[in-house]
């Protein structure tokens, strides 16, 4: 395993984990303000703001799946990483979720709403609504899109290298142990090479 897997399992381990978090006790906390019970808040938050989580995780594991076929040890170690940090934190929030949130009750989720709604939650209300009402358009526009952006992955096979040390600043302590390194030793010494030679009968 690559050292890159912890930062990278960090990074989307925490990001997924908060997000979903917050989508379910956001929901929950509407639904108490329009004078359900916790219970039943819950329940309906999970029939539609967690089906929302379950297909937003099933598209990120897809996602980071693909760079499995990467042929980068590096990169195949952080894909690994990833997606069993989201597989953790979907499962997190489908299953251990609502039971904190039944447990703390009122404290997470008043009955009350303390502060007026701002000006941007109503323009993003408003847009939530535009973009439900025309679901098949933007479908298709946001997938043309998403085409576009991945086409110039078909030549990543061509046109892409993993980078050494010259990559960094000169300034580097890295690169400057690797050149001292290569200038004292020789620079096979950095990245030695085995050789298997079959002895002539």
């Amino acid at each position: 395993m690559s050292d890159y897997v912890t930062n990278a399992a960090s990074m989307i381990g925490l990001a997924l984990g908060v997000d979903y978090a917050m989508f379910l006790v956001q929901r929950v906390r509407e639904l108490r303000h329009s004078g359900q019970s916790v219970n039943d808040a819950v329940h309906q938050a999970m029939r539609t703001t967690g089906t929302a989580v379950l297909w937003s995780g099933v598209t990120v594991l897809l996602a980071e799946s693909t760079m499995l076929l990467v042929d980068s040890r590096a990169i195949r170690s952080a894909a690994l990483g990833m997606v069993m940090v989201t597989l953790v934190a979907v499962a997190t929030a489908l299953l251990v979720g609502p039971v904190l949130i039944c447990v703390l009750g009122s404290r997470v989720a008043p009955a009350r709403r303390h502060a007026a709604q701002t000006r941007a939650a109503r323009g993003w209300q408003r847009w939530a609504r535009h973009v439900t009402r025309h679901g098949p358009l933007w479908l298709i526009a946001s997938a043309v899109v998403l085409v576009g952006l991945a086409l110039p992955g078909t030549r990543l096979h061509s046109s892409v290298s993993i980078s050494g040390t010259s990559s960094l600043p000169a300034s580097s302590p890295v690169r400057q142990a690797y050149e001292l390194a290569a200038e004292r030793y020789g620079p096979a010494a950095m990245s030695p090479v085995v050789v298997l030679v079959t002895k002539a009968r």
